[in-house]
């Protein structure tokens, strides 16, 4: 398997965040020189943001195709298993679109990751897309532009003046309604009294 843009092209950007790919496949029992210094957190699959709050006060944790491992890695006792970062494979599903390409690792490939790192970097992404839905980007002359915000704020003033101009239309054709229930009879019988009279005999 060749490692191929755009997976490989991420490998720069994650320095400092991602320790490295390590491909344990021809280690001896299974990768087990890597995998005893991590505590492995479920069988289930998850995401590189989802491990990192699991693994809160572990320095590191590996993915395996999506499964999550916490441990203290000592990468100079495996260094010849190492491999380039797109041998990990991309992101995990479920991974937050504005996170960075970080692997999710592969069956027999353990992506080590500096745990505070990928936390800063979930908190900092899961900050800016909650800013971007409230505002949209500030324009050049250091204006807000026209933002979600605003657009709620402007169609509920629309229904409230929608409202009350459906109150204000209602109130005098129920006073027409009103006056012309009461003159209905006298149009009709030429007088009050003799209507009425007529009717009660």
């Amino acid at each position: 398997w060749t490692c191929k843009p755009p997976v490989c092209q991420a490998e720069k950007p994650l320095e400092g965040i991602l320790v490295g790919c390590y491909d344990v496949h021809a280690a001896d029992d299974n990768g087990a020189v890597v995998r005893r210094q991590f505590d492995p957190k479920s069988s289930g699959k998850t995401t590189a943001a989802r491990c990192a709050v699991e693994c809160a006060g572990s320095m590191h944790f590996y993915l395996e195709d999506g499964r999550c491992a916490c441990g203290e890695f000592n990468a100079t006792k495996v260094a010849d298993l190492e491999v380039e970062a797109g041998m990990c494979g991309e992101k995990c599903r479920g991974e937050s679109p504005d996170l960075l390409n970080l692997p999710c690792g592969r069956r027999e490939r353990l992506a080590v990751f500096i745990t505070d790192k990928v936390a800063e970097l979930s908190n900092e992404s899961h900050g800016q897309h909650a800013t971007g839905r409230a505002l949209s980007d500030v324009g050049s002359d250091g204006s807000i532009a026209y933002t979600a915000l605003t657009r709620f704020a402007l169609a509920l003033s629309v229904a409230v003046a929608a409202i009350a101009a459906a109150g204000a239309i209602r109130r005098p054709c129920m006073h027409v309604q009103i006056s012309a229930d009461e003159d209905f009879p006298t149009k009709i019988g030429g007088g009050g009294g003799g209507t009425r009279g007529g009717r009660g005999r």
